[in-house]
């Protein structure tokens, strides 16, 4: 690889390596004609490894029916599963159960099942989920729910959530409770806390369906945003927020329509929606090939050798750094996974077929 200007501070990629294997570098700087070169020592940097396909997969259908649907789930702990939606199981006496359940716990080897409730407020649909613990949870509606190991807390208007009008809320992301941002229909992204919160200029009016984010090692929280309305041509975008709350564009325009981002690094940014792509420094890459050709709802990961998306008619597939994998035992007939949590041990996906909940839980091996 060879560069003839780099300013101090550059990031310098070399692409189409080969896995699991190590490389030397050394800069070399022609100063000019009249000083000698200047040479640096040789650095050693060894490329990720290809991640196991080999997943066990189980399959859990929940709920009797009535368009019963899991929307997002996230896992706990390696061991625990926090799966939110609507799940409605019939009663005996009489008929459906009413409220219905919006959220199912996975403890190791049974489900449980809830509905969250707090005092002024009605029923919801449970559209998201992130967890920072077995009781720190947090549920996104059409406004935020916190789950404190004892009562669930709704923070609508009257608890200061800059939100009218029941946008739902598709995403979640934050480094703990005191750094928690949610998006959602029509251009909504909110930043704050359980005692302050405030709404940030999108610039767009599109739905923002998915937000990832990470720390840049000292301190500072950069996050993405995947902003597009689903089977419609209009606006479409990558957002990103910087340390300061500012948002702005990132990347350009997307190939197609984008639902779903993951990141390690603003490096290396997949998202997903009409394929799967990887933004690097040079923009939107060529798109992953070896997948089916479905809608993909969500991508997510553990690295960059180390990622899963699922899908339309039940795709669920894992790229291992090279190539990817599709699993054919996990297809759904008239259904979708709508959304996929992965921890070191454990993958969980999220949907519905038949007019019931779909848990797929996969053990890695």
């Amino acid at each position: 690889m060879q560069t003839s200007s780099t300013p101090l501070d550059s990031v310098l990629l070399d692409s189409d390596l080969l896995p699991n294997h190590t490389y030397r570098y050394k800069l070399v700087a022609d100063v000019a004609e009249t000083i000698a070169m200047q040479i640096s020592d040789p650095v050693s940097i060894k490329t990720l490894d290809t991640t196991s396909h080999d997943i066990t997969w189980t399959m859990d259908t929940l709920g009797d029916g009535a368009s019963s649907e899991f929307f997002d789930v996230a896992i706990v702990g390696d061991t625990l599963i926090h799966a939110v939606g609507q799940i409605y199981f019939l009663d005996s006496a009489t008929g459906w159960r009413n409220p219905p359940y919006n959220g199912a716990i996975w403890r190791s080897d049974r489900w449980s099942f809830y509905t969250s409730t707090d005092v002024g407020y009605g029923w919801g649909i449970g559209y998201s989920v992130y967890a920072f613990g077995v009781n720190d949870v947090w549920v996104g509606n059409s406004i935020p729910d916190h789950w404190d190991g004892n009562v669930w807390k709704y923070y609508g208007t009257a608890r200061g959530f800059p939100i009218t009008g029941g946008a739902r809320l598709f995403g979640i992301w934050g480094t703990g409770d005191d750094n928690l941002f949610f998006v959602g229909e029509h251009g909504v992204i909110v930043h704050g806390n359980p005692l302050s919160w405030q709404r940030l200029s999108s610039g767009t009016n599109v739905s923002v369906n998915d937000i990832w984010g990470t720390s840049d090692g000292r301190g500072n929280a950069f996050e993405l945003c995947a902003a597009s309305n689903i089977y419609e041509i209009s606006d479409r975008r990558v957002i990103q927020i910087d340390p300061n709350l500012n948002v702005s564009r990132f990347a350009g325009n997307p190939p197609g329509l984008i639902v779903s981002v993951w990141f390690r690094s603003l490096y290396r940014v997949f998202v997903a929606g009409e394929g799967v792509f990887q933004i690097g420094q040079e923009g939107y890459s060529k798109e992953l090939a070896g997948l089916p050709n479905y809608f993909i709802n969500k991508i997510r990961g553990t690295d960059a050798n180390d990622v899963f998306v699922v899908g339309d008619f039940g795709l669920c597939a894992h790229f291992n750094g090279k190539t990817w994998k599709s699993y054919p035992e996990a297809g759904l007939i008239g259904g979708r996974y709508k959304s996929i949590a992965v921890s070191k041990h454990l993958v969980a996906a999220v949907g519905f077929a038949g007019g019931r909940a779909i848990v797929l839980r996969g053990t890695r091996k």
